[in-house]
Parts: C-alpha cells; sequence; structure tokens
C-alpha cells in the first residue's frame, strides 16, 4: 500500500466496521453512553488519530437537540479540524470555514436529502413522545446509523486531497 493511501484506508476499514456494528449498537449498554454525534467523532478522532476527551463531550449534546442531526454537526467540526491543519492547528476564517462547511453539507443534504435531524426521520426528538417513538421505530437502526457512516464518507470523499496532504506532512 503506498503512502498516500494510508489514511484513506483508515477511513475505509472504520466505514466497514461502522455498517457492520451500528445498527446494533441502539439496543447495548454501550449506546446508551453514545448518539449519532459522538459516534461520529468517536470514529472520525479514530481514523484521524485524535486523541481528545474535549471533542467527544463538546459532540455529545449536538445530537437532535441543535437541530442539525448529530452527525452533520461532528462533521462540520471535523471538516474544521482538517481545513485548520489537523494536529497543528491554524485559524480558519470565517470565509474558508464557511466554504468547507458549505461543502460538506451540500454533500450531505444531496445524499439525504435534508441536514435537520427532524427533516431526515420526522420525530420530534425534543419530547418525550419523540424519544418513545424513536425507540418503538427502531429509527437508529433503520436511519440514524446511515447518517453516521454518511458522514465519514462524505468527508473522506470530499476532503480526500486535503487529508492526504496533511497525512504526508505528518498531520494527521
Amino acid at each position: 500500500m503506498n503512502e498516500e493511501s494510508v489514511i484513506i484506508s483508515r477511513f475505509n476499514e472504520k466505514i466497514k466496521e461502522l455498517k457492520e456494528t451500528l445498527p446494533q449498537k441502539y439496543y447495548t449498554p454501550e449506546m446508551v453512553e453514545k448518539n449519532c454525534a459522538v459516534w461520529t467523532m468517536l470514529s472520525l478522532k479514530e481514523v484521524l488519530q485524535i486523541d481528545d476527551q474535549y471533542l467527544q463531550n463538546l459532540a455529545a449534546p449536538l445530537a437532535c437537540i441543535s437541530g442539525a442531526c448529530g452527525a452533520v454537526a461532528s462533521g462540520l467540526m471535523i471538516v474544521g479540524l482538517i481545513e485548520g491543519g489537523g494536529k497543528k492547528q491554524k485559524p480558519l476564517d470565517q470565509f474558508k470555514a464557511a466554504s468547507v462547511g458549505m461543502k460538506f453539507l451540500s454533500q450531505f443534504r444531496k445524499r439525504f436529502g435534508a441536514t435537520s435531524c427532524y427533516d431526515l426521520i420526522n420525530i420530534d426528538m425534543t419530547t418525550s413522545e419523540g424519544m418513545r417513538e424513536y425507540h418503538k421505530k427502531r429509527v437508529w437502526e433503520n436511519k440514524c446509523y446511515l447518517h453516521v457512516v454518511g458522514a465519514l464518507e462524505i468527508i473522506r470523499d470530499t476532503f480526500k486531497r486535503q487529508l492526504i496532504k496533511l497525512e504526508k506532512k505528518g498531520r494527521l
């Protein structure tokens, strides 16, 4: 395997693993601690080899209550890290941040039709009734885990050149 493909290989391996394991995760004790935002962030942290608990904790409250799908919110955070320079961060100006964020959002919307939690699953997760409906309809294994996997695939495909560039510079 050539040096350029290592980061993409890690993305591919993680995506394959998530497709096999995430549909069943909702009904395990492990899932009680994690949501779509956290699964996305944990997976991307692993792929990018970032060891920072703060990122997981920052992402956790974003699932469903922020309006955006948690996978979208975490994906946007990681896109900012990628475009900010990987392990050696430089500040992103608002125009570059908006531009790279819109690239990710556009691809997610193209693939799934929306970026908000409610529009993706048609359930208000901020209510007790919505949470019960979410469990009853088994939305995690039918829809939500696909958003986590999709966010990783979109980042891998959309930001491939930047990822490889950062890896070559030793910044991932």
